[in-house]
């Protein structure tokens, strides 16, 4: 990713510089320095890169409302969810990456962590990935005014009326070629094992949109936090299924949801044997 690549970057060239200024290169036992600072510098320029993210979002707004997509704000969110990835030391294996439509369609997976967007967003072909997300996470300091100002969608499955109005609008960014959906049917995360019941409102966006569903899984999220800052964690993210309307369109939103949630689930007991 481009941000991270200049991170990257500039850190092997700030710790270069910092060995060779100091004279540390005249001393052999002292080669081990770049090495360490490295890391170091990186972090420190992450750290740097987020306070960046930090006053500009003081001048955003969470008043105005968004009726599409923006590009420029989505591109910081895909940049740091590639960057918070590699700093957590996710290892993320993909299969069937290929059968991800170039068409916009909706995507959804299983829900373990605040890890799992991430994932999707960065991987998907045709961007941007517009996810519906809970009202809760647009009160992330920095992190919410980007949500919002990128056109991510708040549901509140409480809320009859917000519910159909989240969806319709989701519909209306397929409909329009404005973006690709992401959703997880569980519509919070699942703690323990197994899945949690599947909201089959969630497919409506696809009957609505006659799009493609790309029925996806994720595993060993909800380790990362858990194993940081020692131990790396290898995360998998598999595309199980693409279904055509064609495929769907004479099945009722709860036949889809119990379909997916098999595929999911499958996948997911496969994984832990």
């Amino acid at each position: 990713m481009i941000v991270f690549s200049i991170l990257g970057f500039t850190s092997i060239i700030l710790s270069g510089g910092i060995f060779y200024l100091t004279g540390l290169y005249d001393t052999w036992y002292f080669y081990f320095i770049p090495i360490l600072l490295l890391p170091i510098i990186y972090v420190l320029l992450f750290g740097l890169y987020i306070a960046a993210l930090w006053f500009f979002s003081l001048f955003l707004s969470m008043k105005k409302e968004i009726k599409k997509p923006n590009s420029f704000y989505y591109f910081f969110i895909r940049q740091t969810c590639f960057g918070l990835l590699i700093l957590f030391r996710a290892r993320i294996h993909k299969t069937n990456l290929d059968l991800l439509p170039k068409k916009r369609c909706l995507i959804i997976t299983n829900h373990q962590s605040n890890f799992d967007p991430m994932i999707p967003v960065y991987y998907a072909k045709n961007h941007p990935l517009i996810c519906v997300t809970k009202p809760e996470n647009m009160n992330i300091p920095i992190l919410g005014k980007f949500l919002h100002n990128a056109g991510f969608i708040p549901i509140n499955r409480e809320n009859n009326f917000e519910g159909i109005k989240a969806i319709t609008k989701a519909t209306s960014y397929i409909k329009d070629d404005l973006s690709s959906i992401y959703i997880c049917p569980e519509g919070t995360r699942n703690k323990g094992e197994g899945l949690l019941e599947f909201h089959a409102g969630s497919f409506k966006i696809a009957y609505k949109a006659k799009c493609p569903i790309v029925i996806t899984s994720l595993r060993n999220t909800r380790k990362i936090a858990k194993n940081f800052p020692f131990k790396r964690t290898h995360v998998y993210y598999d595309v199980l299924k693409v279904l055509e309307y064609e495929d769907y369109k004479d099945k009722s939103t709860q036949e889809i949801s119990d379909y997916a949630k098999e595929l999911i689930l499958n996948q997911i007991n496969i994984g832990e044997k």
